[in-house]
């Protein structure tokens, strides 16, 4: 938990400084760092506490949206590795058409024509009275990966 929490904080102050770095690259971002201590959870363990990192930014050619969450488990649920903690994230990245190529290409309704990602990663193989948790994340670039190739 430790090491997650200072990979998020370093995150963080490397985010904080990109604006000064990323000229007329960078629009606008906003960071966020919550704390979640919980109980009665019916899917993961029942007691957890969750630090999150959270980071939205518009860029002269899209936006972009991740985070991160770290989770240690408050009860005697394990991981593969034998401890109570876990992690979780998405990254979501979207170019903008109209942004990219200078032209607006809005029609009725819609303002802008988006490419879009969201690659979800996590430590999963957690372990609730010996058998595997219900609740299992995969990514979805394997799942995609895995539907063209069937």
């Amino acid at each position: 938990m430790i090491r997650t929490t200072t990979s998020m904080l370093l995150a963080g102050g490397v985010l904080a400084t990109g604006q000064a770095l990323a000229g007329d690259l960078l629009l606008w971002q906003d960071n966020s760092l919550t704390y979640l201590n919980g109980i009665d959870f019916k899917v993961d363990p029942p007691k957890q506490q969750t630090v999150t990192f959270e980071h939205a930014s518009g860029w002269s050619f899209g936006d972009l949206f991740f985070f991160v969450d770290g989770i240690k488990y408050n009860t005697e649920a394990t991981n593969g590795a034998g401890d109570g903690h876990s992690f979780y994230g998405e990254f979501s990245p979207r170019l903008s058409f109209g942004k990219i190529t200078g032209t607006d290409l809005s029609f009725g309704p819609i303002k802008d024509v988006l490419l879009s990602a969201t690659y979800e990663f996590g430590y999963t193989d957690l372990m609730v009275d010996g058998a595997p948790s219900p609740h299992q994340s995969d990514t979805t670039l394997r799942w995609l990966i895995d539907r063209l190739r069937s």
